[in-house]
């Protein structure tokens, strides 16, 4: 997605150079074949792409996990602040 996103390309000579390297027993016209579906080259972490690709996605999940937080603080809520944020919840269609 990071790649999608960040609008990364990969030049069809450095796939083609890449799937020969990796792996070399695939003929030159099955990995040609293999272009047209724009396979970006994560295993390749030397490349920029693919750092920036990470570091997109790392972010993304950091984000994530900050909204997959409970709604309700750890700390012990009285029973009114706890109907106030349940109400609050529904409102948003979230669930408690």
């Amino acid at each position: 997605m990071g790649h999608i996103v960040l609008g990364h390309e990969v030049p069809p000579e450095e796939r083609i150079q890449y799937f020969e390297r990796t792996a070399p027993s695939i003929p030159t016209a099955v990995i040609k074949r293999l272009l047209d579906q724009q396979a970006c080259l994560r295993s390749n972490f030397d490349l920029p792409l693919e750092r920036q690709a990470e570091w997109f996605a790392t972010l993304l999940m950091e984000a994530a996990a900050a909204l997959s937080q409970p709604l309700f603080p750890a700390r012990n809520l009285n029973p009114r602040q706890r109907l106030m944020l349940e109400r609050a919840a529904a409102i948003f269609g979230w669930t408690s």
